[in-house]
């Protein structure tokens, strides 16, 4: 039929086969087309949505923003785990411990670095009270969310690999630093994206809103690290993240 299509067997990621299909058809743009779903032998046959990588991050921003709000109306039924700021405030711990940082493994935090990154707990810890204290509401969330699970096609973009899906705040999703392509200029993804989130009407894929300035109400710039999985960013090596984490932290929320 001249479509490329993939197949993945998951076994242990019985979430992803339950909520892919629903995505795919209530969702545009958050999940490929599924063309057949086994849920009892854990297999998924998907349509090609394009290449990974793609290299338009504000658009990407937009394009997640999109996501989150217009699955806000099916949070209820998709039995989602949370891991808002309260759940990642609870795993800080074990994330700033040696064996979360990877201290001493060929690709993992040195110790320096790892000292470093401990000294910022404080900030972490008020960034997240003063997320769980905003008016914005639990959304959608990826949990794993990196260049090589988002693809693009003609201007549009499609999310990949929901295994980790989750309830989050929509400022914890996001990180610039593990969507951007691996050549981008360090003051170009440490620029904070800002943009406006409210619930409400939803902008169509393909036709999304204007970039706002500021932090009006419902506004606010995507912060780094997004931490909404337990094992946040798995797919982005930690010797990446830790050249992309020196410099002053971007702020966390409004």
């Amino acid at each position: 039929m001249g479509a490329r299509c993939t197949s993945r067997r998951c076994p242990i990621f019985a979430r992803e086969v339950a909520l892919t299909p629903v995505l795919a058809r209530e969702v545009p743009g958050a999940a490929p087309r599924v063309l057949a779903a086994d849920t009892a032998r854990g297999f998924l046959l998907l349509a090609d949505s394009g290449e990974a990588g793609p290299d338009d991050l504000p658009g990407l921003l937009r394009h997640l923003a999109w996501v989150q709000r217009a699955s806000l109306p099916l949070l209820p039924t998709l039995g989602l785990r949370d891991r808002g700021p309260a759940y990642v405030c609870r795993w800080l711990p074990h994330l700033l411990s040696d064996e979360g940082l990877q201290v001493g493994q060929p690709r993992g935090f040195t110790p320096a670095e790892a000292a470093d990154l401990r000294t910022r707990q404080p900030a972490l810890d008020a960034a997240l009270a003063r997320l769980a204290a905003s008016p914005l509401p639990p959304t959608l969330g990826h949990g794993d969310l990196h260049a090589g699970n988002v693809t693009a096609r003609d201007g549009t973009f499609t999310l990949l690999d929901w295994s980790d899906g989750c309830a989050t705040h929509p400022f914890l999703d996001a990180n610039p630093a593990y969507l951007a392509p691996d050549d981008t200029p360090p003051e170009a993804w440490r620029r904070p994206a800002t943009f406006i989130w409210r619930p409400g009407p939803t902008t169509p894929p393909g036709r999304p809103a204007r970039p706002a300035r500021g932090r009006g109400a419902g506004g606010g710039t995507v912060p780094r690290p997004g931490l909404c999985g337990r094992h946040s960013g798995r797919g982005a090596r930690p010797d990446r993240v830790a050249r992309r984490a020196s410099g002053p932290p971007a702020p966390l929320g409004a």
